[in-house]
């Protein structure tokens, strides 16, 4: 089995516009580190606590799946698997990307 760290070099090595760049992650004095791009807006999880309700319209659910689908499906296409596919890992950042 992969330790942690060695997914995330796998990680680095993606690079699709529907993904976070990873820089670097590694393991300093026993504290793990991650750098990766920064990028500004709302994480999905922010963006539905802000609705009165936590139900998308159809049309804003199926914009955020487009925008997702192919990033997860060139991480996949490198063996990458998303093992954790939250509310809180998926965001809307104000570029667009």
């Amino acid at each position: 089995m992969k330790t942690p760290t060695a997914n995330l070099f796998e990680f680095c090595e993606l690079n699709h516009p529907n993904i976070l760049t990873i820089h670097d992650a590694g393991v300093h004095e026993s504290a793990s580190y991650l750098v990766s791009e920064l990028l500004e807006g709302k994480t999905l999880r922010e963006v539905l606590s802000s609705m009165a309700t936590t139900a998308l319209p159809a049309r804003k659910a199926t914009e955020y799946a487009l925008q997702f689908a192919p990033g997860l499906g060139a991480a996949h296409g490198k063996g990458i698997t998303h093992r954790v596919s939250s509310r809180r890992t998926f965001s809307s950042p104000k570029s667009g990307r």
